[in-house]
């Protein structure tokens, strides 16, 4: 009976002008309780909008997609081979092996030159480039 009380003055506390405002009985239950995740689930569904976790968790009305620009990582490293006349240009050489099912190790020796080519592919060199990742 105590628990149900409890829960219920709790419930009647999470107010939804102080979520976001530090050391208030609803942003000290969202974020600093041990029960915490079962309040920020509580509050979502009474108010709606979602959680964002920063240092702290952070709650926003509106639940729109939010579409990410893709990410850039600069100086990426390239191996280039050549295959029938076309130049393939690989940056994860064991995913390349993985899908072609090729051997990784042989794949390595055409790079390191104890191997002159492995299935058709030939080692060119490497290249540095930016590689833009889609999220």
């Amino acid at each position: 009976m105590q628990l149900i009380y409890t829960e219920r003055k709790i419930m009647a506390r999470l107010v939804k002008e102080h979520v976001n405002r530090v050391n208030t009985p609803t942003w000290v239950a969202c974020n600093d309780d041990a029960q915490s995740n079962r309040w920020r689930f509580s509050f979502i569904e009474k108010y709606g909008g979602e959680f964002i976790k920063n240092r702290n968790w952070f709650w926003t009305e509106s639940k729109k997609p939010i579409k990410k620009d893709p990410v850039i990582i600069p100086n990426q490293k390239f191996f280039l081979f050549l295959r029938e006349g076309s130049i393939v240009k690989v940056n994860n050489m064991t995913k390349f092996c993985r899908d072609r099912n090729y051997s990784r190790a042989a794949m390595y020796e055409v790079i390191s030159g104890k191997r002159k080519s492995y299935k058709g592919h030939t080692y060119m060199g490497e290249m540095f480039d930016d590689l833009i990742v889609e999220e």
